[in-house]
């Protein structure tokens, strides 16, 4: 892209941000509130039943102010994201000083060996995530009255399948994943394994209920493909892009939910009464024991926020404070499960971390023996 595309494209770009955010109050009222109140046109009905396949059920279960202010927080979002996109592609078009720091930051060697230590460790892993996917889909068989398609699976028309079909889909699934491991065919093969990953998480969360476990790993997933075809068509040294999409889409992530947070509740999250709540909702010998301090309850309150909010400065700093910012990612994790009982030590979000070590430069304590 050229300077002049640049700034016409971070050009329309503002003008999307101003016009989404001037507009809020307009398509609220003639959207949102009439689609609640049943006035909208079919048109309208149908695109939001597409989107959003719960709002019938979910507008008798809530009040009008819910779906108001979720609503003009999806806006407001997307006006910040487009302008935000907008100043950081200006800037890198304008500024030499913006651009030399970015490349000097963001730039990801491509190194073979890195590439092929993370085929392993998440392809590895994926055999036990294929296997749990495999079961839950198999148990939901008995429930498929209850099966409501999310979006992707609703373009695509795709009913939920009998448990012949299922096991089909998981035996293709295993032998995809066992000749990426193999390093067989391993670039058709990814593609094919997170394809039928997609298809089967979309099964699993067409009853009602989101889940996030696996949310990063397939992030991670989407990308290896590109990055098993730059490491087989490519020389060391060369840029890794697909493992700099991996890192940063991890990092939006964690900054998103940090976000995502404060928007809804202000900082009321940070209160030491909203974390005691979490911890006797989700009651946990550890838990319940935290619960009785103020003090522990404030520091990993605001301890949280502030490191799903700064995450993303792992992409800048030196190579210690990188392994810093990983540890303490793992216990957050590991911390939610002792605390609050959500997930397991068998964590997909954790796995998905390795993408950040740069396991090359590694060296292990070697013991000799005289």
């Amino acid at each position: 892209m050229n300077k002049h595309t640049a700034y016409a494209l971070a050009f329309v770009l503002t003008v999307v941000s101003v016009i989404l955010f001037m507009l809020q109050p307009f398509l609220i009222s003639e959207v949102v509130v009439k689609a609640y109140e049943g006035k909208s046109s079919s048109f309208i009905t149908n695109l939001i039943d597409l989107i959003y396949p719960r709002f019938e059920y979910e507008k008798n279960r809530l009040g009008i102010d819910f779906f108001i202010n979720k609503s003009s927080q999806i806006l407001r979002r997307m006006s910040a994201l487009f302008l935000f996109i907008s100043l950081i592609t200006f800037s890198y078009y304008r500024f030499d000083v913006f651009r030399k720091f970015l490349r000097d930051h963001l730039y990801v060697e491509l190194v073979h060996k890195r590439v092929d230590v993370l085929r392993k460790i998440l392809y590895t892993f994926f055999l036990f995530v294929a296997s749990d996917l495999t079961h839950s889909l198999l148990m939901r068989t008995h429930v498929s009255a209850f099966y409501q398609p999310v979006l992707l699976l609703r373009i695509m028309g795709i009913p939920f399948p009998s448990a012949g079909l299922i096991g089909l889909l998981s035996f293709t699934l295993f032998v995809s994943i066992i000749c990426v491991l193999f390093n067989y065919r391993a670039v058709l093969f990814s593609a094919i394994s997170i394809i039928l990953f997609v298809i089967m998480e979309g099964l699993h969360t067409s009853f009602g209920k989101t889940d996030h476990g696996y949310t990063t790993f397939m992030y991670v997933l989407m990308m290896f493909p590109f990055l098993l075809n730059e490491s087989k068509t490519k020389k060391n040294d060369a840029s890794a892009w697909p493992l700099l999409l991996m890192r940063v889409s991890i990092c939006l992530v964690y900054l998103m939910s940090g976000l995502e947070k404060l928007t809804n509740s202000g900082t009321y999250w940070l209160d030491h009464l909203n974390f005691k709540t979490l911890l006797l909702l989700h009651p946990t010998d550890v838990g319940l024991w935290i619960a009785d301090s103020v003090f522990l309850c404030s520091i990993l309150a605001i301890g949280g926020i502030a490191f799903q909010l700064c995450f993303w400065l792992i992409l800048f700093v030196p190579l210690r404070l990188k392994y810093f910012f990983l540890i303490t990612a793992v216990m957050f994790h590991y911390g939610n499960v002792i605390l609050l009982d959500i997930g397991s030590f068998i964590n997909a979000w954790v796995i998905s971390l390795s993408v950040f070590v740069d396991w090359e430069k590694l060296r292990f304590p070697v013991v000799k023996r005289y």
